[in-house]
């Protein structure tokens, strides 16, 4: 899906294995989150949904997880790009707020997922969103020149 319809980054060490991800998708493509955040995203018009973020266990905390955010942002010409993560995952929040993202305050979602072992289980999700300045003033500049041109 995501190489289908969005953007997927891949970090690989020396060995070419992969040690990270990033991926994204417009936010039409994960109608749950869309029908979740977009009541709150009138003024955007091209929004994305930055589904993952992963990084390999014994590399984290070494900023591979905000180069592949920071790398993934810059892929996406979008004026708004949102973001969920577990209510309890403070480090991802944490990550999150650093590259700008804003919490969306009460906006929740829960979501049952199936574990590996084979258990369900269900968790609180929260979401951030992030607004594009430079997305925003190409935006106006853009109805600036439309509306001079009528």
């Amino acid at each position: 899906k995501y190489t289908e319809r969005g953007v997927l980054f891949v970090a690989r060490g020396n060995d070419s294995r992969i040690t990270g991800f990033a991926a994204a998708v417009p936010l039409d493509e994960e109608p749950g989150v869309s029908e979740k955040t977009r009541p709150f995203l009138r003024r955007t018009i091209n929004p994305w949904y930055f589904a993952d973020l992963g990084v390999q266990e014994n590399l984290r905390r070494r900023f591979m997880g905000k180069t592949l955010t920071e790398r993934l942002l810059t892929e996406i010409l979008s004026d708004c790009v949102v973001v969920r993560t577990s209510e309890n995952n403070f480090i991802s929040q944490a990550l999150f707020q650093k590259s700008g993202f804003k919490s969306m305050n009460d906006v929740f979602q829960e979501v049952e997922q199936e574990r590996v072992d084979g258990t369900t289980r269900s968790d609180r999700r929260i979401f951030f969103t992030k607004i594009s300045s430079k997305i925003l003033y190409w935006k106006q500049r853009w109805c600036d020149i439309a509306t001079s041109l009528v």
